[in-house]
């Protein structure tokens, strides 16, 4: 019996170190040199995050964001702009998924979480094919918009969800994402 329970300890210490590790969500040809580590669990809002994600955009580098998922600590590359050099940027609708103030949104829609492992499955191997899709998986990127005082738990929460639906389509593709603030857009004034 000592033996039988000696071995059970062994395989539970073996598969909980399995899934201790980090799991990176990005190239690794991609240098090190160019991108800052910061550790989502370091900031009190979404604000606060942005405003650290936009120095590091700053000097011409890209964030490495950790954050806990239920099982191991993961880490992905966020893309976003200096305020001060902010280019145009208008990606095709199909070449996006958003997460925008705590909803998902796919070709100007919102869509249930529920269909989120479908959605990101269809745009990784779409190549052009249905017109809702992505073009192809170097074009998708997911857009994470929300105010300053937006929560992180629910950040976290939708990294965590993304991250694994990522991990169910078996690609060797980065998972690329790109933060920004949320505006408003005002209504168009009446005549």
């Amino acid at each position: 019996m000592k033996n039988i329970r000696q071995f059970l300890l062994l395989i539970f210490l073996v598969s909980c170190s399995k899934e201790s590790g980090t799991k990176s969500y990005f190239n690794s040809d991609f240098e090190d040199t160019k991108s800052s580590k910061i550790n989502l669990n370091e900031f009190n809002s979404y604000g606060e995050l942005m405003n650290s994600i936009e120095k590091i955009a700053c000097s011409d580098r890209i964030t490495n964001l950790s954050f806990n998922g239920v099982h191991n600590k993961k880490e992905i590359h966020i893309f976003s702009f200096c305020p001060d050099k902010m280019p145009v940027y208008d990606p095709k609708n199909r070449n996006t998924i958003y997460f925008e103030k705590g909803n998902l949104i796919k070709n100007e829609k919102i869509v249930s979480f529920d269909s989120l492992d479908y959605i990101l499955n269809k745009d990784f191997k779409n190549y052009g094919e249905n017109l809702n899709f992505a073009d192809k998986p170097e074009k998708l990127v997911i857009i994470i918009l929300d105010d300053k005082n937006g929560d992180l738990e629910t950040l976290k929460n939708f990294l965590d969800k993304i991250t694994k639906a990522y991990d169910t389509i078996g690609t060797s593709k980065s998972l690329k994402v790109m933060m920004d603030n949320y505006v408003e857009i005002p209504p168009m004034p009446k005549l």
